[in-house]
This record gives C-alpha cells, sequence and structure tokens, in this order.
C-alpha cells in the first residue's frame, strides 16, 4: 500500500496486499538504562540505543515503531524485537526520570506460541494511560488485530483481539491495526486498522473507552471509492471522542492517491483524494501521519513520486475546516528520496516537526527530521544515530510535548559482535531558525558562468550546516544549485543572454532555513551560429536565397539577417 516499501519494521510502510504477519510470547521483564550523559539534551536529535526485554537473543532485531509523551520525559513507546530462536514478540518502552524500561508484550489468549507479534502504534490519555495496537500471527497465513492496555503506569498482561466488521473475509481475518489516538486528558481512543474482503482492503476503526474499559461500539468500516482496489488509512489524530481524522491512501491498478476521511460528531465521511499538482501522471501519493491541534486544524505529511520515480516529502494543512494545497519539505542537495514517516504539531499548525529518512544515491536510508517554524518549514535534515550504527537507519515516529520537546523512535543497523537492528530514540529541542545572508551581489558575470557573494548572517540557529544557492529564468524551473559551505559561489552552464533570479538561503544543522536573499542579473549573450544556406533560386536579374535559423541565437533576439553575394569579385 505504501510507496515506502523499502523502509524496514513499520507497518505504516506495509502495502495493501501483504498484511505482515505476529505473535505472542510468554515474558515480561523490564529492563533499565540511565539516560546518562550521552542522552543530554541537544537542538538535533542525537540517538541512543533503546532497551529489549531480556529474553531477546543476542541479535534482537528490534525495531520501536511509535511515541507519545504527554508529558515532556514521560514517554510510552512500541516495538517489536526476536528472541533467540527468532521469533519475533511485542514489546512496550516507558521513559519515566530519565530511564527507558522495555517489557514484552504478550499476544491475546488464542495467540499460538510459536507465531510472530508486533506493535505499531500507540497513543495515551495521560502519563501511564495508555492503547497500542498491532497485529499476530494465528496461523501461517492469518493474522489477526489486537490492541494492549496500559493503566496507572502498568500494562495488562495480555493483549485483546480487536473485531472486524461482518464483511470481513474469514474469522479469523487477514487484518492488522496500525494507528490509535486518544483525547489528551479524556477516556476515548479510536483504533483504525485495515482487513481483506472478499473484493478489496478495507480501513476499519474501533473506539476503546477508558470508562468501560474496553471496546465500545460496533467496529466501523471505510469502503475505498469506486474503482479503486483498496483503501489503507495509515495514521488517526482525534482532538475530541467523535471528531478524527484519517490519512493513508487508495490503490488502483496502477495509481496510488492520497487520501483522507474525516469523522464529524460520530459519523466517518467518504474518502476524500487530495492530489500534488507536481505529481506524475498516474499518482503515486500517500499520506503516513496527520497531527490535530483542534477540530478543524491539522496538519498531514507523507510522499509523493514524479514522472521520473523521484521521491519527495509533502505536508497538507487544514485550517478552518478547509485542505489546502500540498507543500514540498526540501532537503540537502546530496541526498534523495525522502521517506515521511511522522509528524507531530503542537498548539498550532504552524509549530511541527516531522521524521523519517533521506537516500544516498546508492539507496542506504540515513534518519532526519524536519522542523515547521512560524509556519514555514525547514529541510529534512540528516540525524545523529548510535554510535557503531551504519546505515540503514530512520526515525520511525515523533511525539512533541509543549515546550517544545520532542522524543523520536526507530531503528538503525549495528555494526557492533552482534550485528542485527536496534531500537532508537532521541530527545532534543528545536532550535530557531537562521537569519538570512545579506549584501547579496554578483561579480564576474560571463557567457555563461556568474559568481556570487553575500555576508554571512550573525544567526545561524543551531549551528550552521550550509548555504543553498537557487537559480531561475523567468517562466522556468528552479535549479539547486548548491550547497555551499562559505559566502560565495562560483555558478556555470547558465544560458548566455538569460536574466537570472539568484536566491540564497541559510540552512541549520536542524534543517531550518532562513528568508531568502535575492537578485537578478542578466547573463552576457554569445555570438550566435551561423545560419544554414539551405537553397537558392535563380530569378530573372535576380538570386533568392533560403536559408534555415541559427541553432544557437547566442541568449538573444534576432533583429535581422546580413545577406552578401560575390558577383566577379564584388562583394555586396
Amino acid at each position: 500500500m505504501r510507496l515506502n516499501n523499502n523502509a524496514r519494521g513499520t507497518a505504516r510502510m506495509r502495502r495493501l496486499s501483504a498484511l505482515v504477519a505476529s505473535s505472542a510470547v510468554a515474558v515480561v521483564v523490564a529492563v533499565g538504562i540511565p539516560m546518562g550523559a550521552a542522552w543530554a539534551l541537544s537542538p538535533t536529535p542525537v540517538a541512543s540505543k533503546l532497551p529489549v526485554p531480556s529474553d531477546a537473543g543476542p541479535i534482537p532485531n528490534a525495531t520501536v515503531n511509535d511515541v507519545d509523551c504527554p508529558t515532556a520525559g514521560n514517554c510510552t513507546a512500541v516495538g517489536d524485537y526476536q528472541d533467540t530462536i527468532g521469533i519475533t514478540h511485542a514489546m512496550t518502552l516507558n521513559l519515566t526520570s530519565g530511564t527507558w524500561t522495555a517489557l514484552a508484550m504478550l499476544g491475546p489468549a488464542d495467540a499460538p506460541d510459536y507465531t510472530f507479534a508486533d506493535l505499531n502504534s500507540v497513543s495515551c490519555v495521560s502519563v501511564g494511560n495508555c492503547v497500542a495496537v498491532g497485529d499476530y500471527r494465528v496461523s501461517t497465513v492469518k493474522t489477526e488485530g489486537f490492541y494492549a492496555v496500559e493503566t496507572s503506569g502498568s500494562w495488562l498482561s495480555r493483549g485483546t483481539v480487536l473485531p472486524v466488521p461482518a464483511d470481513a473475509v474469514a474469522n479469523p481475518a487477514q487484518t492488522t491495526f496500525l494507528s490509535v489516538s486518544c483525547v489528551p486528558g479524556g477516556t476515548v481512543c479510536q483504533l483504525v486498522g485495515e482487513y481483506v474482503t472478499a473484493q478489496s482492503v478495507h480501513s476499519v476503526i474501533d473506539t476503546y473507552s477508558f470508562s468501560v474499559p474496553g471496546i465500545t461500539g460496533s467496529s466501523q468500516e471505510v469502503s475505498p471509492q469506486v474503482n479503486q482496489l483498496g483503501i489503507g488509512l495509515n495514521s488517526i489524530s482525534c482532538t475530541t471522542a467523535t471528531d478524527c481524522i484519517a490519512v493513508g491512501a487508495q490503490t488502483g491498478n496502477f495509481s496510488e492517491e492520497a487520501t483522507i476521511v474525516r469523522e464529524t460528531a460520530g459519523v466517518w465521511g467518504n474518502p476524500q483524494v487530495v492530489r500534488n499538482p507536481r505529481g506524475g501522471q498516474l499518482p503515486g501519493e500517500y499520506l503516513s501521519s496527520v497531527s490535530c491541534v483542534s477540530v478543524g486544524n491539522c496538519v498531514a505529511a507523507g510522499n509523493w513520486l514524479d514522472n521520473n520515480g523521484n521521491g519527495f516529502a509533502e505536508t497538507y494543512t487544514e485550517t478552518a475546516g478547509t485542505w489546502g494545497a500540498a507543500v514540498n519539505v526540501g532537503q540537502p542537495s546530496n541526498l534523495n528520496n525522502p521517506y515521511v514517516d511522522d509528524i507531530s504539531c503542537i498548539a498550532t499548525t504552524t509549530s511541527c516537526t516531522i521524521v523519517g529518512a533521506l537516500s544516498d544515491n546508492n539507496g542506504s536510508l540515513h534518519a532526519a527530521s524536519a522542523q515547521m517554524s512560524s509556519g514555514k518549514w525547514g529541510q529534512l535534515a540528516p540525524a545523529t544515530p548510535p554510535t557503531g550504527s551504519t546505515p540503514d537507519h530512520e526515525l520511525l515516529a515523533v511525539s512533541c510535548s509543549t515546550g517544545v520537546q520532542c522524543t523520536a523512535v526507530g531503528y538503525y543497523n549495528d555494526t557492533g559482535a552482534n550485528q542485527g537492528t536496534d531500537g532508537m530514540a532521541a530527545t532534543w529541542t528545536p532550535g530557531h531558525a537562521p537569519g538570512a545572508p545579506t549584501a547579496l551581489h554578483t561579480t564576474a558575470a560571463s557567457t555563461r558562468t556568474a559568481h556570487l557573494s553575500w555576508t554571512a548572517p550573525t544567526n545561524f540557529g543551531t549551528a550552521f550546516a550550509h548555504y543553498e544557492v537557487f537559480a531561475q529564468l523567468p517562466g522556468g524551473p528552479v535549479t539547486d544549485e548548491g550547497p555551499f559551505l562559505s559566502p560565495g559561489a562560483n555558478l556555470t552552464k547558465l544560458s548566455p543572454g538569460g536574466t537570472y533570479h539568484f536566491t540564497v538561503i541559510t540552512v541549520a544543522t536542524d534543517g531550518q532555513v532562513s528568508s531568502a536573499a535575492a537578485i537578478t542579473r542578466s547573463i552576457p549573450a554569445t555570438t550566435p551560429t551561423a545560419p544554414k544556406l539551405t537553397r537558392v533560386v535563380n530569378l530573372r536579374h535576380a538570386l533568392m536565397a533560403i536559408w534555415a535559423a541559427p541553432k544557437s541565437r547566442g541568449g538573444a533576439a534576432i533583429s535581422s539577417y546580413k545577406v552578401t553575394t560575390n558577383c566577379g569579385g564584388s562583394v555586396r
């Protein structure tokens, strides 16, 4: 279902046709590690290794899929790990007083001991009162969704099966639950998953109440639109017990379309497709996450593909119930194909953080984050993985608290003696945007080159990373000429005779960017190439010459042609 089919671990990245199986185990053990100096807050994500339950194997292949922090420094995370014989088990993690602890989570009572389980998402109504969702394997080909509950800081020892609508293919059905959203300070959580019917893949929404406690009401089905093969909702965000937004994608025979579904006063509406106008002719777009700050005010994040298959990051913002146009999130020019996994907004839709990964030229993933300040997105910037890591590594989820303090979780490949995958977490306080360059000017412009110089700002935000320089001809595409590490740039391969609009921005180490310094400069034209004489017609007392226009005009308009003849040595 997801474009990001290379990313490891997170259920948000699964395709509709590949509902991944899971299982349960019978060990509940706590393991604590102190934060120590390595966990000191920084202005950018600097990750450390997370613990695993004590029954984990020497190569735990752990992944931490989601995190929720009701208050700064008090977080709950969920994921999965492998035991000594390679069986994957669900786990929960808690951050309290600077220490992360890990617990194994048993699956529902009908889960065979040999099967696999994982937890994909967690959300809390308050510190120590949370609901997590995931899936477990009940046979070699069937999976079921389940939920786990934490009350007053203690997790129930076993998960509970989640119901699905009656049109599921079989009971147990092939299902997975991907996201949960609890109303802060309330008692209600909504859980979203997907399941297979005889015709297609549908989404399902269940409601959990801490007051009951348990699942209340009937499962609500969200069906794909006509001519769509399936719908998968990856993320849900609720601002009241009956007002939520869920996002994901719908798939057709040759396309994937970003989709938003709204619940109003307890009634779920029909799927709404949104499309990035820069996307390919066959849409390849999905929304991986959504964060709402109040009813009708949300930000959704995801990815889209162009006609050449290149991937880009994007967000959509809802203001007073109306969704705006797609906004692209930039990236360093030496990295590409970003994956956006999660978004968290605090108090307003103009202050948000996204996490995910960037690809290098070898296709390896590098954990990354981006910060929105005052409504403006910075670039996705590489995060710092734990010591001893090697790509791939990725931040799969983030939760920010009023302050703003953010905690993100994910995974990394370990190069140590026990090579494999480990979970990681980073807690940081985002900084401010850097200042803009000043005194931008151009010198030594030739027919194809220009030199730009500027004065560095006095404020570099978290710290200086680089400058980005952009060049654009009127009505043409914007070309990224950077990055540059000093306040000057030699630009080559310009078009002779063109009038360029140059802009320069400062990029901080956390990816935040400055406003742009701008200047317009005309590049000198060069000598045009000669026209090609194609025919000469003999007329009475005259000759008629016919020629083709020159291949290059030298960057300027042709005002006239000069025709000469040589008749008996007389040139005229």
